[in-house]
């Protein structure tokens, strides 16, 4: 079984989160899930409740919104 710090090792990639309180640290490495989404996968939708919080390790978002008149228009990153 990984250790706890070997667990932690993908934090490195946002330092951000590294500067968590340990407690908070714990609880992330302690919840965190690391999955791969194919192509398309649908990860948040406007309205909608958000259940969790991605950090994405790699590849890229695509990040658009559906305009009134149903045409979509990718936002700015």
């Amino acid at each position: 079984m990984r250790n706890a710090a070997h667990q932690l090792e993908w934090l490195n990639m946002f330092p951000e989160v590294l500067q968590l309180e340990d407690n908070a640290r714990e609880l992330l490495a302690k919840h965190a899930r690391i999955v791969e989404a194919p192509v398309g996968t649908v990860g948040y939708r406007e309205g909608e409740s958000c259940g969790v919080y991605v950090l994405r390790l790699a590849g890229q978002s695509h990040v658009y919104k559906m305009s009134a008149s149903g045409r979509d228009f990718t936002l700015p990153s």
